[in-house]
Formats: C-alpha cells, structure tokens, sequence
C-alpha cells in the first residue's frame, strides 16, 4: 500500500529527525559554579589518520575540520562567553573543557589539534610549536605579563604556552619546532586580567570583620563568593598590577561598600582615606608571604578576607579598590625594595610632604603602616625615591 500525499511532509520530517539524532550528541561540563550542556554533530571528528605534529598535516586537518559540521558547537560555546563575561583565558578554558569531553576516549594530541581549530575559529592567532612530531603547543600572544609560563617573541609580541598550564607540562630546554601554517593569522591575542569579574553563578559565604577607627571598633558581617575565591585560587600567576586592578565580586561589594559609605558619608577626602586605611591595617592579621608560604604569593582582595595572614601586596589591591569605588581619585601603585607595596593619591586638601611622580603630587595611603593607626601621609620604613618604581596608575 503506497502512502498518501498527505502523509508524505510528516514521514519525510521524522526521517530526517531520525537521521540528525544519529549524528547529534550532548555533553555536560561542570565549569566552576555553572552547569552547561553542549550539542554537537558527530561528523566534526575527523579521521585520525589527519593527525600529526607536522605542516602539511596542520593544514590538511584544519581544512577537513573547517569542511565538517563544527560551526553549531562553536556558536554555543560563544554564547556562553558572552553570557557568563568570560575573558579569553576562561573561554579557553571553557572549550578545553568541552574538547575533553567530546574527545574523552581520544589521545591527547587529537584533544590538542581540536582545541587549537575552535579557538583559531573563535578569531584568535595561535601559534603551533611541535616537539619530536608527537605532541603540539599551543602558543598566543598577549600584553599582559604572565609570569611562571613558558614564552617566546616573535613580531614583536610576547606568546604564552597554553598547553603548559592546562596539562602542566615543562617545556623548558626543549626544542620548539614552529611551523609555517597558521589557522587564523588575523585573529587577536588574549586578555588574561580580571578587571571585569566572569558573572558565574555565585555562592555567598558569611565572614565576619573587626576593625579599628580611632578609639571606636567596629564589627561586621560580610558576605564572600566562594565561585569567585576558587577561581581565583587556581589562576594563572600573573604581574602585580593583574592582582591590584581585579575587583572584589558583587557578593562582596554589596555586603561591604553600603556599610563603608555610610560610615564615611559626609566626611572629607582625608577623613574618607583615613577610615579605609584604618580598615585595612586592623581588620585583617599582618603577615609576610615568605614567613608564611617560602615564597612571594599576592593575593587578591577578595582573597584576604578569607586568608588567615595577608601582607602590604593584598592589602593594597583591597585599598586601591576602596579607593577607587568610593572617592575615584587618582592614583599611583608604588613598589620600594620589589618587595613593598603602597599607595599613592591625589587629595583636594595637600599634605606637607608630597611623592611627585609626573609633575603631580601624591599623598601616600600604605594599607599596613602604621600599624593601628588611621593616619596618612607617612612613608613605609625605606621608601624613597631611589628605592620606589611605580608599577601602575590610575587617572
């Protein structure tokens, strides 16, 4: 019995249902606090023989996999960076991830050669290093200084290894083989900082603070997130400034910056400094990174409201925040014997002893010292002009 006419659109509209759920597949990645789901064809895996640390084999790959359906996974993947806020090394992180999943039963090189085609694709310029045709680098470029990460120049740009940090690997002493074929050699580089926090799911935790103004103390209850602290506890090493100029979470802001403006509502410019740095010097327990981790170790702001010991480096990314959020005035970040760290600011109202830096006078805030004491415009022990560097500005 032949089937009707009518009946034709709707077995044509299941057989092609039937045919696309052969080639679809989804997958779940857990990404810090967000739970994803990811939809993929099949047919983007290309053949393994295409696999191999060589020149031809790059481009023989890239454009098989550039032929292939690929196209509806890396918009999903956009979407959620843009979604979530995610800088270029999260999303990258992001699409390892999901490289791992859908190439779980893979070897590592076919994850690699993957990785390297989404992010070529999603507009960056990926540098390729080979070593011994087995195994394949992942390099891009960037102008933030990364430090503990294996590099080289080349165009007058300084490339980062990628594969490194996600696979911990030391690459150093070994011989990198560059080749000439480059996926996207018009794509941009990375930006690493976190001057704009990623909006993840948050997950408020109670902390408690006690502080010091004067003869009065003061005690309060504040909110932390802990998405937040734990991507900041497994983040790439980066320069000090990165550190200085990442902000605290929304979580943190909204439990902290109302109590601070009410306390300095209506007070001056001097009386506003002089209560955040009393915030910062006897709120939280005064300890040098060495004596604590045998190594330098600068945390984050948020990360000192949860860290038993913190010294002058975190302590000034938290006061260089405060500053900013609640007086927005200039400032100057100060280095002395590279390894002290205070603040500089421009007030309305001079101070006697003035740090010039660029024909403008800044009144030094230090965020540790003296230690109990509200007052400003007092040098750290040693600073001078010999022994500081100003490593950053603000205005």
């Amino acid at each position: 019995m032949k089937p009707s006419f009518k009946l034709l659109p709707f077995l044509l509209l299941f057989a092609f249902s039937v045919s696309a759920s052969d080639v679809a597949e989804t997958v779940a990645i857990q990404f810090y606090s967000e739970n994803l789901t990811f939809t993929y064809n099949k047919e983007m895996i290309v053949s393994k023989k295409l696999l191999c640390a060589s020149d031809k084999c790059l481009k023989n790959y890239y454009d098989a996999k550039k032929a292939a359906p690929h196209q509806d996974l890396l918009n999903q993947l956009k979407a959620e960076k843009k979604r979530l806020n995610l800088n270029d090394w999260l999303y990258a992180k992001l699409v390892r991830s999901t490289v791992e999943k859908i190439y779980h039963k893979k070897k590592n090189l076919h994850k690699s050669m993957a990785w390297w085609f989404l992010l070529c694709e999603s507009g960056y310029d990926m540098r390729v290093t080979f070593i011994d045709k087995k195994e394949i680098f992942l390099f891009v470029a960037s102008e933030d200084k990364l430090t503990k990460v294996s590099s080289f120049s080349e165009d007058g740009k300084r490339f980062y290894n990628l594969s490194s940090i996600v696979l911990n690997v030391r690459t150093q002493g070994q011989e990198l083989k560059k080749p000439k074929f480059r996926g996207n050699p018009d794509g941009k580089g990375f930006e690493f900082g976190l001057k704009k926090l990623p909006t993840l799911k948050a997950a408020p935790n109670e902390c408690f603070v006690s502080f010091k103004y004067k003869k009065e103390e003061i005690k309060w209850s504040l909110r932390v997130d802990e998405t937040i602290l734990s991507l900041q506890k497994d983040y790439l090493a980066m320069d000090e400034m990165a550190f200085v100029e990442t902000p605290i979470s929304s979580t943190l802001a909204n439990s902290l910056l109302p109590k601070l403006k009410k306390l300095t509502q209506g007070k001056s410019q001097k009386e506003t400094l002089e209560i955040l740095v009393a915030f910062t010097r006897t709120a939280f327990k005064y300890k040098w990174d060495w004596d604590v981790y045998n190594d330098d170790k600068p945390m984050y702001a948020e990360q000192v409201f949860t860290t038993e010991f913190s010294d002058h480096e975190d302590r000034t990314a938290l006061l260089y925040y405060l500053v900013k959020e609640l007086l927005d005035i200039p400032m100057i970040v100060i280095t002395h014997y590279n390894n002290n760290m205070t603040l500089g600011v421009i007030m309305d109202e001079e101070m006697k002893r003035k740090y010039e830096y660029k024909g403008r006078n800044y009144t030094i805030c230090d965020a540790t010292h003296p230690v109990s004491s509200c007052e400003i415009n007092r040098y750290p022990l040693g600073l001078t002009y010999n022994t500081a560097t100003v490593i950053g500005e603000y205005r």
